[in-house]
């Protein structure tokens, strides 16, 4: 399995908390999950 790292997460959730915030129409905050034995990020609408 390859390893992510701190910087390509925060790239990801830089580059996709615009797109959710006007999806949601506020702020998002991103959890870490784990599915399946892989990492991913979950946006979670604050408020």
């Amino acid at each position: 399995m390859p390893d992510v790292s701190c910087d390509a997460l925060t790239k990801n959730s830089c580059e996709a908390a615009p797109k959710m915030r006007e999806k949601y129409g506020k702020p998002v905050d991103f959890e870490v999950v784990l599915k399946d034995g892989k990492v991913g990020l979950k946006p979670v609408p604050r408020g």
